[in-house]
């Protein structure tokens, strides 16, 4: 018996600058532009329409079941969906998920899809406005993939260092210490790392 072989057959990116609020796109329409660019991507029309699993990498908003709503758009109403729950680890995690399914033959389809609009809801919301989102009345929540973990715990939470804000320069001070820098080495070294990360980052159409 032949090993099914998982192979990501398409990749879409989209992004959304609005400068107006009826440019401002919500989350949803945002994943169904990448999906539909990963289609795309594909070269194969109807691979969107044959997807089983539907997997929605959790975001900052409350969307009950975003991969049904991204399914119904793409005319793969009969797949299941799955939402992840929210973290730094859920899209990579989701991917491992899927071609796991794929190669147990649990599936031969599966998409992965994810999309943040924080920009458009601050501008939304400058406005005196509140951003719109779509939420069937009947949509009952999407199985859940993944844990809810903790990010911090008691003693750091009293501390206030339980947000990235303060966490990372813990470590930037602990890695200056083991390396002997003083802070304005430690500055220039870092204006270094990031300058070389701004320059791939202008080539990038999709870097904000």
């Amino acid at each position: 018996m032949t090993a099914r072989l998982p192979i990501i057959v398409g990749v879409g990116q989209t992004i959304n600058r609005p400068t107006t609020l009826g440019e401002a796109c919500e989350p949803i329409e945002l994943m169904h532009r990448a999906v539909a660019a990963a289609g795309a991507d594909s070269r194969n029309d109807s691979l969107l329409r044959r997807a089983e699993l539907v997997m929605a990498v959790g975001g900052v908003w409350r969307y009950p079941d975003p991969a049904r709503l991204v399914a119904d758009r793409i005319g793969a109403s009969n797949a299941s969906t799955m939402l992840t729950y929210f973290g730094g680890n859920s899209p990579q995690a989701a991917v491992a998920a899927a071609a796991k399914r794929i190669a147990a033959g649990a599936a031969d389809v599966v998409i992965v899809c994810g999309a943040e609009a924080q920009y458009s809801k601050k501008l939304i919301r400058a406005a005196g406005e509140q951003p719109s989102y779509t939420f069937p009345a009947d949509q009952t929540p999407a199985e859940r993939f993944g844990g809810d973990l903790d990010m911090a715990f008691e003693p750091e939470r009293s501390r206030e260092v339980d947000a990235p804000i303060s966490v990372y320069p813990v470590f930037g001070s602990a890695i200056r210490h083991d390396r002997g820098e003083s802070i304005g080495q430690q500055r220039d070294a870092i204006a270094t790392l990031w300058e070389g990360y701004n320059l791939v980052a202008r080539t990038n159409p999709y870097a904000w």
